[in-house]
C-alpha cells in the first residue's frame, strides 16, 4: 500500500510558520522570541503528526465524532515512551530515527519555552531543528498502511504480563 500524507494542514503549517519566524528579522530579543516559537512550533508539529496519523490510521479522518479522543488520547511522554520501544522498531526500522528526532525536539523545545531570557538559538541552531521536525514527519507519515496501523495501537493499548 501507498503511503498516506498527514490529513488536515496543521503540520504542514505549523512547520511554515516555524520556518517564518526562524527568517524573522529584527532586534536581538524580538529575533530570540521568534526563534523560540519557531523550535516550540516544529516540536508541535511533530507531535501533532503521530496524533493524526494515528488517529487516522485507528478511525478515519472523515469520523471527526469519534476521531477526537483518539487524537487527544495521546500524551507527549507515552508517545515518546512507545516510539522508542522495541515493538516500535519492530514495526519499521525508520521509527528509530523518529523517536530519536521526537525526543530532541522535545528538548529542545522546553528548553525554548522555559529556560530564563537569555539567548538559547541562532538562525541556523533554529534552522536545523525545523528540518529536523520536517525530517520525522516525512519519515512517520511515509509508513505505509499496515505500519501506520500497528504503530498506533502501540501508545493507546495497555500491555499487561504474560
Amino acid at each position: 500500500m501507498k503511503p498516506r500524507r498527514i490529513p488536515g494542514p496543521l503540520v504542514a503549517d505549523l512547520i511554515a510558520t516555524a520556518e517564518l519566524l526562524a527568517a524573522s528579522p529584527g532586534q536581538p530579543t524580538f529575533r530570540q522570541a521568534c526563534m523560540r516559537r519557531a523550535v516550540s512550533g516544529a516540536y508541535d508539529a511533530v507531535f501533532h503528526a503521530p496524533c493524526a496519523t494515528f488517529s487516522d490510521a485507528l478511525v478515519g479522518w472523515s469520523k471527526a465524532s469519534i476521531l477526537a479522543p483518539i487524537y487527544r488520547s495521546l500524551d507527549h511522554g507515552p508517545v515518546l515512551k512507545k516510539l522508542r520501544s522495541r515493538e516500535a522498531r519492530q514495526i519499521d526500522e525508520r521509527i528509530e530515527r523518529v523517536a530519536f528526532l521526537f525526543g530532541s525536539l522535545q528538548e529542545q523545545r522546553h528548553a525554548a519555552d522555559y529556560a530564563p531570557p537569555s539567548p538559547l538559538f541562532s538562525r541556523t541552531q533554529t534552522l536545523t531543528l525545523v528540518a529536523d521536525a520536517q525530517e520525522a514527519v516525512s519519515l512517520s507519515s511515509g509508513l505505509e498502511a499496515p505500519k501506520r496501523l500497528q504503530l498506533a495501537i502501540l501508545p493507546i493499548a495497555r500491555q499487561r504480563a504474560a
